[in-house]
């Protein structure tokens, strides 16, 4: 899978500190969506929409994922990479559309969180870092549209449960 693709060679500048805190933050961030994630796959499950979650458990895993490309850009800066808690607690919405809305909104936070990332990599002529960043960038912008886009179909769908059905099988293919 790649995980190491973003590692450099010994020749990078060591990090500013204010961009070392603000990626060290986002390992953390990247690792406490994934735990709401799960939160949001087990809400699912309780409404018996196994497909949905599906989708929920694989993006958990796609943001642990994304946690560990952080932590490892840092470690081949030389940074030693620390972890806040990133075990918070899950708010669990009740029906498919607020849980796929709350999936959105954490979404939308990651990708200003990034955005602040790149901006302070330019600020402090970082290229290194900006490079690295523009992979996330482009990922969150196709997560955060996909997830519009489920809300919107699953909010069309209303209290039909067929069509709820329909769209659980649909998007429980979706990442496969």
């Amino acid at each position: 899978r790649g995980v190491r693709a973003f590692r450099f060679g010994a020749t990078m500048q060591l990090l500013d500190s204010r961009l070392q805190t603000a990626l060290q933050a986002q390992v953390t961030a990247e690792a406490q969506n994934a735990r709401a994630y799960l939160g949001l796959c087990y809400s699912l499950e309780a409404l018996r929409l196994f497909g949905l979650a599906a989708f929920m458990e694989r993006s958990a895993a796609e943001e642990l994922e994304h946690s560990r490309k952080f932590a490892l850009f840092l470690n081949d800066r030389s940074t030693l990479t620390t972890q806040a808690d990133a075990l918070t607690a899950c708010v669990a919405p009740s029906t498919a559309v607020e849980i796929f809305s709350a999936a959105a909104q954490l979404e939308a936070e990651n990708t200003a969180r990034i955005w602040d990332l790149r901006e302070l990599a330019e600020e402090i002529e970082d290229s290194d870092a900006e490079v690295f960043l523009h992979w996330f960038i482009a990922e969150q912008r196709l997560s955060e549209a996909e997830l519009d886009d489920y809300v919107i179909q699953l909010r069309a769908a209303g209290d039909n449960y067929a069509a709820l059905l329909a769209l659980d099988e649909r998007i429980g293919e979706v990442k496969k």
